[in-house]
């Protein structure tokens, strides 16, 4: 990882790469040489890792050669050349010394040093010497000085050109305030040095010849104060007519090749071939070696030349018996999948090498979330508080895990005082393709700059085709495209290729039809929106949506989206409410909070405040919305109602409704609402609405069913059962029936349920939905009796009821029961198909908690059967899906699968610490959780040989299962006490 930025630590959950590196480095030192390929994407750290390995080579006594390829450069052996090149004179060599700069420097020195055409390669050894001799000022693309530079150094400053890509925060007269600044530097310190690194970046920002009178400004002042001006060039950063401009009094120390046949300074006489100038190369560093071990960096291999892409081959195929290691650095997009000169590709050459057992990749991978809080920590401390899970899986989300994005964010975060996103309680709202680009999460100016590089290679008919498909969305068909385009349907489809196969900015979209396609990162899709033209966005909105009226009028979806993008109110609002509603009845929360958004937006446009219907109806989708995952968007979205001109009785239902979804998000919040919310019930009398009452009752009795007040919590069923029919609808009615039921059986009156049980059944015939939750209280009463088969047929028939009903979360949640009943039967094919189908069904309706689930009992699954590294594939993506529900009891048992999966993996030790964390959290204080998940903590402490405090465990799991009147779950832990009683020797309570 590199930390460019805010001081950061470096190489951040690198471990595994750095150690098959460092062994390459051993071996090469024996003798043993070999040839290496570091991959990855633009920003993920290779440039951070090369530097780890030069600084490591070079205490290990090796010697450093640097070559790097650089865009469009036709120079035969570019990317070789400057690694062969030598010194050419001996003031250079004092200058540049192996041994770090320690050198005196040379007494009389030119008021301009120009180091070029591979001589920067030697740069950090010239500017340490200067640091430790004189006052510097080094303008830099990077925020703090150089790791190389000494640590203590006096007179050391650091001028910010940029974040890491550009001068966005410069004012236009940027050039003119470097020449202040250089000026005050001078002034201040005669006789110091002002160091300008990277300067062709300068250059790709501003006016050439604006630059070279830069330059030619602070050499003049230079030469006025006894100063010096170090420059770094690299070649072609200037036109040979524009540097005389420069050379008059200055030191140009370029570093010449050796007499190796083929290089640039061969005579006119010369004769050579690539095969000759490979063995010239191969022989350098042979005899170099005979004196200490070589390391070989090739950076930016994916823009290399042929003739470079051959001699990182030749030179790869004859390093087994060399003290070489030949080291390439490529982005994996970037790489050309064809040769200019109808040649083997790059990619064929490092095949080839692989084949032969002569190459080893390094796959540089995203960040992970351990990862990603080392990461926020470094950058930003643990103030105000660390990322909570939720921010992070989020995080991860949008950035893919790129550590470059990554740091981006947050640091954009915390220079705008936004860093309660990270918190335990806040999440960024990352998730909806609205979200993505709204203000608030816009791409911060650093990436949009490093997507906007990658997209200039593009010509304009490329770049056209990609900000249609951007409007047409993150998933796109390339079908529509040509109306938008004004293209026929063959070129728009080379296009795609060309941006596919050439550029890697898209990519075939998984699970879609087959002309689908998606882009290739989250972040470039955010960007291609955020800078398109408003007025081009709209037309080709315009264009789409016509397109998709005809042809596509089923994906309510796409056409919501797109009259969104039109702006126009009467074509857009009538597909944004029918998307709504499918949203709504499908339980869809993300879609259909982002729907009620755009309604919202639309009505507005039009002058109009919405009715007191449209309100009610708003609040349905919503509560809906909550009760499938919609987490803390759907609160927000119930709070912003409230802020709207609402009627008594709308704004109790609001108030009921927000209660009921803080109830999952956020327990002490939730529980200070319903206190408030009583008060004004008592102090209301007559005059609050009977629904208010009865669903604050019913609220009241879930919370005292947690905390296991299982007469309180039968008490206050009861009363809401027995309330008056307009008070409360059936469905919610027979939902109070099935957990009063559930209370009955926890305080051992099971005499009582078939009375209560028939009770509820005529509320059934008022609601056909109602029959579910029925089925829900005889299959808990089943299960407890351990009639367990029972329990599964009545589970799956009430999830029938449920999708018959279009309630998918519902159906899922019974389906979920269900195939947890199966795995404890040991019926594992029918539990995996469930668990498939209910993975499935999350992914193609994009309902996050369906997601998690699946992924829940996938991972149990896996890991049951054995297969360890699919059960943590599943509980990572069970972890990530509970982050994004922003479910309070999601997230932790998404947690505790996790660990339980890790535990059954062999890792002991972690599984343990994770349990004692949740334990501490008061994860477990419930009889329910403790009854469920504490089994398997005690099976990890008794294989641990922790046999004191697993039957400590065990005493907990008995007393939670009494307390619940659970027969099977008891007797099982009451053997797994005398047991453990029995191993230790000692005495226990009698069970």
């Amino acid at each position: 990882m590199d930390g460019e930025r805010g001081g950061t630590a470096h190489l951040i959950g690198r471990e595994e790469e750095l150690g098959r590196l460092r062994n390459g480095l051993e071996r090469a030192d024996h003798g043993q040489g070999g040839a290496w390929l570091l991959l990855g994407p633009g920003g993920i750290g290779k440039t951070q890792v090369l530097r780890w390995l030069e600084e490591e080579a070079r205490a290990r006594g090796f010697e450093v050669r640097w070559g790097y390829a650089l865009k469009d450069e036709i120079s035969p052996f570019f990317a070789f050349q400057q690694a062969f090149r030598r010194p050419a004179n001996e003031e250079w060599d004092a200058f540049a010394s192996p041994e770090g700069g320690s050198a005196p420097l040379p007494e009389a020195l030119a008021p301009l040093v120009i180091l070029e055409e591979g001589a920067d390669r030697r740069w950090p050894s010239m500017l340490t010497t200067l640091a430790r001799s004189r006052p510097l000022l080094l303008f830099t693309r990077r925020q703090a000085p150089r790791p190389f530079l000494p640590g203590g150094t006096q007179g050391v400053g650091a001028v910010i050109l940029s974040r890491v890509e550009g001068v966005d925060h410069l004012p236009p007269t940027s050039l003119d305030l470097i020449a202040e600044r250089a000026e005050e530097h001078l002034l201040r310190h005669p006789g110091g040095a002002v160091a300008f690194e990277n300067l062709e970046f300068l250059c790709s920002q501003n006016p050439v010849r604006s630059v070279l009178q830069l330059l030619q400004y602070v050499r003049d002042t230079a030469l006025a104060h006894r100063g010096t001006v170090l420059v770094s060039l690299r070649p072609g950063a200037f036109h040979p007519r524009d540097l005389a401009l420069l050379e008059t009094d200055a030191q140009v120390l370029r570093a010449p090749p050796p007499n190796v046949p083929g290089s640039s300074s061969r005579t006119a006489g010369q004769v050579s071939t690539p095969a000759v100038t490979m063995l010239g190369y191969l022989s350098i560093l042979e005899e170099a070696g005979r004196r200490a071990a070589q390391l070989l960096i090739v950076d930016d291999l994916h823009w290399a030349d042929a003739l470079s892409g051959l001699a990182f081959q030749f030179l790869g195929r004859n390093t087994s018996d060399l003290r070489l290691m030949l080291v390439g650095a490529a982005r994996e997009e970037d790489l050309p999948v064809g040769s200019d000169d109808g040649g083997p590709s790059l990619i064929s050459r490092f095949d080839a090498l692989e084949r032969e057992g002569r190459l080893q990749r390094v796959a540089l991978r995203p960040f992970g979330p351990s990862e990603v809080r080392e990461l926020s920590r470094q950058l930003i401390g643990s103030s105000p508080a660390p990322p909570s899970d939720e921010a992070v899986a989020a995080l991860l989300k949008r950035t893919e895990g790129n550590p470059y994005f990554l740091r981006e964010i947050l640091l954009q975060w915390q220079e705008e005082g936004q860093l309660h996103r990270l918190g335990p309680t806040e999440v960024p709202e990352l998730t909806g393709e609205t979200g993505r680009v709204a203000a608030a999460n816009a791409v911060p100016p650093s990436i949009r700059r490093f997507v906007l590089h990658r997209l200039s290679r593009l010509s304009k008919e490329q770049r056209a085709w990609l900000d249609a498909a951007a409007v047409a969305g993150s998933e796109f068909e390339v079908a529509p495209l040509p109306a938008a385009l004004g293209l026929s349907l063959e070129r728009t489809l080379a296009i795609a290729e060309e941006l596919s196969f050439q550029y890697r900015l898209i990519e075939p979209a998984t699970g879609t039809a087959e002309e689908g396609w998606s882009f290739a990162h989250p972040m470039v899709w955010e960007a291609v929106i955020e800078t398109l033209v408003p007025s081009h966005r709209r037309a080709y909105a315009l264009s789409l949506l016509g397109w998709w009226e005809i042809h596509r009028s089923g994906d309510l979806g796409a056409l919501a989206r797109l009259g969104h993008d039109t702006g126009e109110v009467p074509r857009a609002l009538p597909w944004v409410r029918k998307a709504l509603k499918d949203a709504a009845e499908r339980l869809a929360p993300e879609a259909t909070l982002t729907y009620l958004a755009w309604e919202h937006e639309l009505t507005r446009s039009a002058g109009r405040r919405p009715m007191p219907s449209e309100l009610e109806d708003e609040t349905e989708d919503i509560g809906r919305a909550s009760n499938a995952g919609g987490g803390r968007s759907a609160m927000n979205a119930l709070r912003g109602l409230l802020a709207e001109e609402l009627g008594p009785s709308l704004r109790w239902r609001v108030r009921t409704q927000l209660a009921m979804g803080l109830a999952r998000l956020d327990r002490r919040e939730h529980v200070a609402m319903l206190e408030t919310l009583q008060q004004e019930i008592e102090r209301g009398g007559d005059d609050v609405p009977g629904f208010a009452r009865h669903r604050v009752q019913i609220m009241r009795a879930d919370l005292a069913f947690d905390l296991q007040k299982f007469e309180e919590a039968s008490a206050l069923y009861r009363l809401a059962v027995e309330a008056p029919p307009s008070d409360l609808p059936p469905l919610l009615r027979v939902g109070a029936f099935r957990n009063l039921i559930m209370c009955e059986q926890a305080l051992g009156r099971g005499d009582h349920v078939p009375g209560w049980l028939s009770r509820a059944e005529p509320y059934v015939r008022d609601d056909p939905r109602a029959a579910s939750p029925l089925r829900n209280a005889e299959a808990y009463c089943r299960f407890v009796a351990g009639d367990m088969q029972a329990a599964v047929r009545l589970s799956l028939e009430a999830a029938k009821i449920e999708r018959e009903q279009g309630f998918l979360s519902a159906a899922v949640t019974d389906e979920y029961n269900a195939a947890n009943i199966l795995m404890d039967l040991d019926e594992r094919e029918e539990a995996e198909r469930l668990a498939k189908g209910i993975f499935e069904v999350g992914r193609k309706f994009d309902i996050a908690r369906t997601r998690y689930l699946g992924a829940l009992l996938l991972a149990q699954l896996s890991s049951r059967a054995g297969d360890h590294s699919a059960a943590l594939r599943w509980a990572a993506r069970a972890r990530a899906e509970a982050a994004e529900t922003q479910i309070t009891g999601d997230v932790r048992e998404g947690r505790i699968v996790e660990a339980v999966v890790i535990g059954r993996s062999g890792d002991l030790p972690r599984a343990i610490s994770a349990f004692d964390e949740l334990d501490r959290e008061g994860a477990f204080t419930g009889a329910p959780q403790a009854e469920s998940s504490l089994p398997d903590l005690c099976d990890f402490l008794e294989r641990n040989g922790d046999l004191p405090r697993a039957l400590e465990i065990a005493r907990r799991v008995q007393a939670a299962a009494e307390a619940l009147h659970n027969a099977p779950s008891s007797q099982k832990a009451r053997m797994r006490v005398d047991r453990l009683v029995e191993q230790i020797g000692t005495p226990g309570p009698p069970s």
